[in-house]
């Protein structure tokens, strides 16, 4: 993950791709929420959610 605040994350609602532990990309949109797990709740562009961890996810600039 890049070096940023994950509070800062969720205020910006910062694009995020969330990716496999062996490469590849799974999805991506925007951070919602954050959990101590530590997780991210990413928003994609149809509106679904879904968490991932937060040391698997790269900032965009989108």
């Amino acid at each position: 993950m890049d070096a940023t605040d994950p509070c800062e994350l969720v205020r910006s609602g910062q694009h995020v791709d969330a990716l496999f532990l062996t490469g590849g990309v799974y999805g991506s949109g925007r951070v919602i929420g954050y959990c101590d797990a530590p997780t991210y709740v990413i928003e994609r562009p149809d509106g679904t959610q879904f968490s991932w961890r937060a040391d698997l996810t790269k900032t965009t600039n989108d």
